[in-house]
């Protein structure tokens, strides 16, 4: 499940950059639409050319309870889901985006977890990325779920990743990041 917006009215020919936005606990690929309308803001700021036309990629994190954290399960990989597949239907579906296009990634809470793990793990493929309101440790995911769906998902989960380990084993790769 993915939810894409895609400026209008842009030269069919220029390279559009790719924002990938990762939902926090609780949601969905509908989160950033819904809830924040990030789609409707980006139309206006491009429109007021106080930003450049960009795609903005918001995918559900497999829909796993409520909430992966954006890992490799044992039977599915979220990780790759995300650093791939993504990535793969958005250059074959979208005829600006393209091995030219920068890509980006962000999200919020577990999502900035999942933004500011991968983004450090691939600097290859981000450009740069960001985590908002984040957590930064697995662990820190049982204050968000259920009395046992936190023991569930610790068992589902091949490895329990922290932030700060992935910045460390890529540092001297590592993009531009933020985290607030």
């Amino acid at each position: 499940d993915i939810t894409v917006y895609i400026p209008t009215n842009v030269n069919a020919d220029l390279t559009l950059d790719v924002v990938t936005l990762l939902h926090g606990v609780y949601g969905s690929h509908w989160a950033w639409a819904m809830n924040g309308g990030v789609h409707k803001t980006t139309h206006r700021l491009i429109q007021q050319g106080k930003m450049r036309p960009m795609v903005l990629v918001m995918p559900s994190d497999g829909l796993h309870g409520d909430g992966s954290g954006y890992l490799k399960h044992q039977q599915e990989d979220d990780e790759k889901w995300i650093v791939e597949d993504v990535i793969t239907v958005v250059k074959e579906q979208i005829t600006s985006v393209h091995e030219k296009s920068n890509f980006f990634i962000t999200g919020l809470s577990m999502g900035g977890y999942g933004a500011l793990r991968l983004g450090a793990k691939y600097p290859e493929i981000f450009r740069s990325f960001s985590g908002l309101s984040s957590i930064t440790e697995f662990n820190q995911m049982a204050l968000f779920l259920e009395q046992g769906e936190f023991e569930k998902l610790s068992e589902l989960v091949l490895t329990h990743e922290n932030v700060m380990d992935c910045i460390l084993a890529n540092k001297e790769r590592l993009p531009h990041f933020y985290f607030d």
